[in-house]
């Protein structure tokens, strides 16, 4: 018999798919270069994870470049961090790890990420990396909003579970009303209550 697990104990976390849909591109934010996924690893430390863009490699970001992490929590509450990319990066090929993508080579980049200031990530924490982005973040008591399409509505973090993972979404606007810029599938590889909805999955 399949164990049922609720989304909060889902959020730690084994193996991970990211999916980009289009549009990938809006107003100068490139969101299949700029965004992907961040994660612990088995030490603790923070590991930033892009998809490649490129025929060839993935693009590569500069040594201490800004990355707004944005994580869910229990009860689905978000968190801003601020981090800097700390070290050049790893290229990961597909199947390789944790992470396997739709694209057109599947590589990833992987990069350490050094914690600016006394945040720090829970254990167990995967959440969204916007890299480049040192201002437009920005956060409530429970929520997480980001102002990088000008004239645009701001940009949200959805996160739901499926029958076997997570899958996250940034959107512009209001989840699930606004338009959806990009999306990440988090394979858990055991069963967990379901709780996203067709939009979700619609493009």
């Amino acid at each position: 018999m399949p164990v049922i697990l609720s989304l909060r104990t889902a959020i730690i976390a084994l193996f991970l798919i990211v999916t980009t849909v289009a549009p990938s591109l809006a107003d100068g934010f490139d969101y299949t270069a700029r965004t992907g996924i961040v994660y612990l690893d088995k030490a603790g430390a923070p590991l930033f994870e892009i998809p490649s863009t490129d025929a060839e490699r993935p693009p590569l970001l500069e040594v201490g470049t800004t990355v707004n992490v944005v994580t869910v929590g229990f009860g689905g509450v978000q968190r801003l961090v601020q981090a800097k990319t700390a070290g050049a990066a790893i290229i990961v090929p597909p199947g390789d790890d944790r992470l396997a993508l739709d694209g057109a080579n599947g590589d990833t980049a992987r990069y350490k990420l050094a914690i600016i200031g006394d945040a720090e990530l829970r254990p167990g924490a995967v959440g969204f990396g916007l890299a480049g982005v040192a201002d437009g973040c920005k956060a409530s008591e429970t929520v997480v909003s980001c102002d990088l399409e000008p004239d645009g509505p701001p940009l949200f973090f959805r996160v739901c579970a499926s029958r076997e993972g997570l899958h996250y979404s940034v959107w512009s606007g209001k989840p699930l009303e606004g338009a959806r810029r990009w999306r990440a599938y988090y394979y858990l590889g055991y069963d967990v209550e379901p709780d996203c909805t067709e939009r979700d999955f619609s493009d």
